[in-house]
């Protein structure tokens, strides 16, 4: 028996020498201790995923009314009712500037213009605007398509809502099969 521990204390220290030489674990590349209140948009939520609120002050009924006059109201609510938004706003996201720029070039396509998935394969997605540092895209089927206007509308929507210090970014799931995305061009 005293045989048997001779032998192991030899072994338990050099555990414990190796032990006190080897490093601790680097952080992934990219991460850092961000202060909870710094945390970027959308990190936080384990879904990530909003409904959009008809009663939220910031959405302007009246501006989509505008859009569709024609339409009644409730089916303009009805399909908002369908909508999700998620945002990833990061320090790599775009400028929230640069975003409501590439609202403005949406909101000044002619009024029936179609903003449409052009690409059958690999991602499903197209972009659609690109200023600066950001881009809006749409995803979803080949030839599916949002109102270009309506995707301007949907913009100015989201940017007060995923906007962390100057940037913004995310996307909005319509219920439909289609997505917009806000990105980093």
């Amino acid at each position: 028996m005293r045989f048997l521990s001779i032998l192991a204390l030899p072994l338990f220290a050099a555990t414990i020498s190796i032990a006190a030489i080897i490093p601790e674990p680097e952080p992934e590349p990219g991460s850092v201790d961000i202060p909870e209140a710094d945390v970027p948009i959308g990190l936080s939520d384990p879904t990530g995923w909003t409904r959009l609120d008809l009663t939220d002050p910031e959405l302007d009924l009246d501006a989509l009314k505008a859009l569709y006059p024609e339409e009644d109201m409730e089916n303009l609510r009805e399909n908002l009712r369908a909508i999700t938004y998620k945002c990833e706003t990061t320090t790599g996201s775009p400028l929230a500037d640069d975003v409501a720029k590439c609202g403005a070039d949406l909101q000044n396509k002619p009024a029936a213009q179609r903003c449409t998935v052009n690409n059958p394969g690999g991602s499903h997605c197209s972009q659609l605007t690109s200023r600066g540092t950001a881009a809006i895209g749409i995803c979803g089927g080949y030839q599916q398509w949002l109102n270009c206007r309506y995707a301007a509308f949907l913009t100015a929507y989201m940017i007060p809502k995923c906007r962390w210090r100057d940037l913004m970014g995310g996307l909005v799931d319509m219920g439909t099969g289609q997505k917009l995305i806000f990105y980093h061009s």
